[in-house]
């Protein structure tokens, strides 16, 4: 979400993009790294070769790419001091960019090292490129590599070469400053931070710094301290989607409006624009969809499929619903409470005497009905919770449990265009009860019953 915990003029400006899902496969969706992040010449790379990979389907040669695809798999044997950099490239036939590929990184005991690095596939010609750079750490190493397609069709790998960093390495020392003050302000701002022993992620972290010179290693010594924190599964490396202009525009989902029968409103809400500029579009067709409930109806607020991305705008979007007045409260690491209210077409951010307001809007007409509920489940997550915490006690909250990303964030810069998003404190009711991991229905209404509820069609 993008609810900050603590006034810092360099954070408050920091936007989070919609965060990658917490649930099924859009939890993949990882953002962007461009090729020209590494450099514009990328010498010392020798290609791989004692990595054999197992795993996915072939056909004629070529790797089937289809939403669900088992990854490929390989074991990768690293310098057992420094770890290693890995270039990992893709081509498909595909019609679109849609195709991401991830890396996984796995130690001698079958666990899991080190979370997604953002990853690009750009379109040419008909041929999608993908690159990475992902960084492996010391000793023996089984690197799974994943391919998505979000493609309605299966497309076709044609191409797949993982080359490793072979050349005279550079001194962490270039970057050691830099990355000291990042790791400062992690150690600052981590929700559990009195938990964690910070000279040991300090120690393992650092080995990342010794990279290839058209390297900067920053991003992927961040990486190493956010996959050795615990409770971290709302603290990620993502793209300042604001300023990722490369990308193809694709179209920007908004809130539906329907209404199913006669007396009956129901709002959808997805998750939030990526840029900041389709904000006022969004805001404005929730605004409108409220509008249009006449005295008596019942207004239902879908939220199933928001699946994040600015909690401000989606209080924004919801304004006429809530009004003016306190909405959530957020407690960071120090035990400090943030108070979050709206005010005449503004969302105020309140921390001890200091108050600042953090996001301006035109205000919607004032709600006619009164017959208001919200509905949630798994799909409903990170900026989706902390509105439905808000309509804890104030509205009737129908459906299943959210996806379990209440959990407050900070955004601190990274170069090559890249944001961290790390969890910084928790979210509470505005009478100070905490909510985590989830937030629960007032009543529990299975898909089923919903369909029936809301007079929606049988699939």
């Amino acid at each position: 979400m993008r609810l900050q915990m603590k006034f810092k003029l360099e954070f408050i400006k920091r936007t989070f993009l919609k965060s990658l899902r917490s649930s099924g496969i859009c939890f993949l969706l990882l953002g962007a790294v461009m090729a020209n992040a590494m450099g514009a010449e990328l010498g010392g790379w020798t290609v791989v070769s004692e990595i054999k990979w197992s795993g996915a389907p072939l056909a004629n040669g070529a790797t089937v790419l289809s939403v669900g695809a088992k990854p490929l798999t390989g074991i990768l044997q690293t310098d057992s001091k420094i770890g290693a950099y890995l270039l990992l490239e893709a081509t498909a036939q595909s019609p679109d960019n849609k195709l991401n590929l991830t890396a996984i990184e796995i130690d001698e005991r079958g666990q899991k090292v080190g979370k997604f690095m953002p990853t690009q596939c750009t379109l040419s010609n008909g041929q999608t490129d993908c690159k990475m750079l992902t960084y492996v750490g010391p000793g023996p190493r089984r690197i799974m590599l994943r391919f998505i397609s979000f493609y309605e069709k299966p497309v076709n790998v044609v191409d797949l070469k993982v080359s490793k960093w072979e050349a005279t390495r550079i001194s962490p020392s270039e970057h050691l400053s830099e990355y000291q003050a990042i790791f400062e302000r992690i150690k600052e701002l981590y929700w559990k931070s009195s938990d964690i022993d910070w000279s040991f992620i300090s120690a393992q972290s650092k080995l990342a710094l010794t990279a290839p010179r058209e390297v900067n290693p920053i991003p992927y010594a961040v990486n190493r301290i956010i996959s050795m924190l615990p409770s971290s599964e709302h603290t990620w490396i993502v793209n300042d989607t604001d300023v990722t202009t490369e990308l193809k525009e694709e179209p920007v989902e908004m809130p539906v409006c329907i209404r199913p029968k006669i007396g009956v409103v129901i709002l959808s809400f997805p998750g939030t624009p990526k840029k900041t500029v389709h904000e006022k579009e969004y805001i404005e067709a929730g605004h409108k969809c409220l509008a249009s409930a006449r005295q008596g109806d019942k207004l239902y607020i879908d939220l199933r499929q928001q699946s994040g991305g600015s909690s401000t705008v989606l209080f924004a979007s919801l304004q006429p619903v809530f009004g003016d007045g306190p909405l959530v409260n957020f407690v960071n690491g120090q035990k400090e409470t943030t108070f979050v209210t709206l005010h005449r077409g503004s969302i105020v951010y309140k921390l001890g005497a200091e108050s600042r307001e953090l996001y301006q809007f035109v205000p919607g007409r004032k709600l006619l009905t009164s017959k208001i509920k919200f509905i949630i489940g798994p799909g409903c997550a990170s900026a989706c919770e902390t509105v439905a915490i808000a309509a804890l006690k104030r509205f009737n909250i129908l459906g299943q449990p959210s996806g379990g990303l209440t959990t407050g964030n900070e955004a601190i810069d990274l170069p090559n265009g890249l944001v961290l998003q790390i969890t910084a404190g928790q979210t509470a009711t505005i009478d100070g009860k905490i909510i985590y991991p989830h937030v629960n229905p007032d009543k529990l209404v299975s898909d089923a019953e919903m369909k029936i509820l809301l007079n929606e069609k049988r699939n």
